[in-house]
């Protein structure tokens, strides 16, 4: 015998909301479980809570330091762009002088 449709959309809500209370209740055990063991855990968590700070501390001092460096990296580098391009444009600021200096050098000459 064939299910009609309703007969199966009214199975699977019913499904649905089965697993959905299991959920519930499971979480909410969990909670009232962790209310109540939570003063008798706290001891043991507390040096692991502190190890895990105590880390983090550790790689954010290990993040500081790398990035320090790569900030004096990028410094430097800045540096020597600027410097190899006021290098580069010298020559031919002096190219041009020497241009301009040229024709009256050779004005001299002829007169």
């Amino acid at each position: 015998m064939r299910c009609s449709g309703t007969a199966r959309v009214a199975r699977a809500e019913t499904a649905l909301c089965l697993v959905t209370l299991r959920i519930m209740l499971s979480l909410t055990l969990a909670f009232l479980l962790g209310v109540f063991l939570a003063p008798a855990v706290r001891p043991l968590f507390r040096p692991v809570l502190v190890e895990m700070i105590r880390a983090g501390l550790v790689v954010g001092e290990e993040v500081q330091r790398m990035s320090s460096n790569m900030k004096e990296t990028m410094e430097d580098a800045a540096a020597k762009a600027t410097a190899d391009e006021t290098v580069r444009k010298q020559p031919a600021a002096e190219t041009k002088t020497a241009e301009t200096k040229a024709p009256d050098s050779d004005a001299s000459l002829s007169s």
